[in-house]
């Protein structure tokens, strides 16, 4: 431990200089490297001597005077003094390792240093690849798997025997009509006829075709998603396809006859009905120099309250041309129990958002 300091040195070289009658200070480097050896030799075989807390009033020269501090939070402080030039001065200071007393525990907002052996039991509480198990422990905050990490595999094994929100089955609307609308969930069935106009966009003979838009984002009928069925009407004049009331989420079966005035049986394509893989707009363009007429007869119910919601999401495509619509509705299914809603009324290009079931003036 080195109590020595510059100012001490300085005063016990001053010392010497003056001892030995040097005029100047202009030594060589030499003669200043042997005159602090001379020094330092010199006290280290003087012996040092403990003076409690108060210096002598006077001392002799070389020797080390260690002076004890007691001010608060200096204990086992010394302060080294020399008695040079009929005075005592400060030579060096000493600490000892209990002045620098280390935390015992971390403490983000702490300045002094810590124990290696906090810090290490610090570590050693973290997780490392030994506290993690592939397994979901019921645990109390002090037993052997208090920490312990699961994997995401036995969390998930865990969370799979448990049941969520959407492990139950979504209330429909038609089961609320149920319950506050009762009259809504009576069972109809929908007959619908679409007369689809010819146009000759290009004016060239033999360029007639039969054009009509389904609207983008929706279902040909709303709430009527198409699930299957025969795809080519081509050679069937009358098929059946099976669309999803999203109401009730029941399948519904639908009769579809597909003919011209000549008796003619053009192509319809799933793409014109609608479903969630076809909900781009979709432009109907069939060779033809007649109206294509397009029935359809639902041979399963739907709800009254679906009904008042059903529009056939269809624009006439051409300026000048108009869709032909057509709409019954029976409690029955049978012939000769339908109550005729419209009757051949005609849409032109300004209707672009759908056609109600029930008319633009009768819908109920």
């Amino acid at each position: 431990m080195s109590i020595l300091v510059y100012d001490g040195l300085r005063e016990l070289i001053k010392r010497e200089f003056i001892d030995r009658n040097m005029a100047t200070t202009d030594a060589t480097v030499d003669s200043a490297t042997n005159l602090i050896r001379t020094v330092m030799e010199d006290y280290r075989g003087k012996a040092l001597q403990l003076v409690g807390t108060t210096l002598p009033s006077t001392g002799v020269p070389g020797t080390i005077y260690l002076q004890s501090k007691s001010e608060p939070n200096e204990k086992n402080r010394f302060i080294a003094y020399a008695y040079e030039g009929g005075k005592f001065v400060q030579v060096g200071s000493s600490f000892f390792p209990e002045d620098f007393a280390p935390d015992s525990e971390l403490n983000i907002n702490s300045q002094v240093t810590v124990e290696n052996r906090v810090l290490k039991s610090a570590i050693d509480d973290k997780f490392n690849i030994s506290g993690v198990i592939n397994n979901v422990i019921p645990t109390e905050p002090n037993s052997a798997h208090a920490k312990d990490t699961p994997t995401s595999a036995a969390i998930q094994a865990e969370l799979a025997t448990k049941l969520g929100y959407e492990d139950g089955s979504r209330i429909t609307q038609e089961q609320l009509w149920e319950i506050f609308r009762p009259e809504l969930t009576r069972p109809v069935y929908p007959w619908i006829n679409i007369g689809i106009p010819v146009a000759n966009p290009g004016g060239a003979i033999g360029g007639e075709r039969n054009y009509a838009t389904r609207l983008g984002g929706q279902y040909l009928f709303t709430n009527l998603k198409y699930k299957s069925g025969q795809d080519n009407v081509r050679y069937h004049r009358t098929v059946e396809r099976t669309f999803i009331d999203t109401v009730s989420n029941r399948e519904i079966s639908v009769q579809i006859t597909a003919t011209d005035q000549y008796g003619g049986s053009p192509w319809v394509g799933e793409q014109f009905f609608g479903n969630d893989d076809y909900l781009n707009e979709y432009v109907f363009a069939n060779y033809g120099s007649w109206t294509w007429w397009l029935t359809f007869k639902f041979l399963d119910p739907i709800s009254v309250g679906l009904l008042n919601m059903l529009k056939i999401n269809l624009k006439a495509h051409i300026s000048g041309t108009a869709l032909t619509i057509s709409t019954k509705v029976s409690d029955t299914g049978k012939d000769n129990t339908y109550t005729t809603i419209q009757d051949s009324v005609r849409y032109d290009t300004l209707y672009t958002d759908g056609i109600p079931f029930y008319g633009f003036d009768k819908r109920s």
